[in-house]
């Protein structure tokens, strides 16, 4: 597959930078970019437009949903992967309507979000553990959106 080129956005240093240790393992991912909140991170990512960007849900300023709907509209190369402290259902699903690719509880494994960093980079969607082609997550929402109106 090649390089791959992430940023890393979280607004907890120690955090990140585990974040950022935990890819600096990993022959194919580079870290090109860090920020801690959300108005740095859309700047960094429009200019360096990396393949992947791991956000944190709760950021200062521009929370990850709002970012990665600007980074969907604004039609730029980078899939999301969201990181929370909340594994919250509804917030599962908020995560994919905004067109993030992941969204991963931050007690994730190293290995875990690496694996979730390669499967962004080729276009493929993860809920929970399962791994979804677009369409497939297009259904998924719909169904959970259907069995909510019912």
């Amino acid at each position: 597959m090649g390089e791959i080129r992430v940023v890393v956005v979280d607004d907890h240093p120690l955090f990140r930078q585990g974040v950022v240790d935990a890819m600096s393992f990993e022959e194919d991912i580079y870290v090109v970019g860090e920020a801690e909140n959300g108005d740095e991170a859309l700047k960094l990512i429009e200019e360096v437009k990396p393949q992947v960007a791991i956000l944190d849900v709760n950021l200062p300023g521009m929370n990850g949903l709002l970012l990665t709907q600007r980074i969907v509209a604004e039609k730029w190369p980078t899939q999301v992967v969201l990181l929370t402290a909340y594994d919250d259902f509804e917030q599962v699903i908020h995560a994919m309507r905004s067109g993030a690719s992941a969204y991963r509880a931050k007690h994730v494994t190293p290995e875990e979000l690496v694996n979730t960093v390669r499967l962004a980079a080729k276009g493929k969607y993860m809920v929970g553990d399962e791994v979804l082609e677009k369409h497939e997550v297009e259904r998924w929402l719909q169904s959970r959106i259907d069995g909510a109106t019912r």
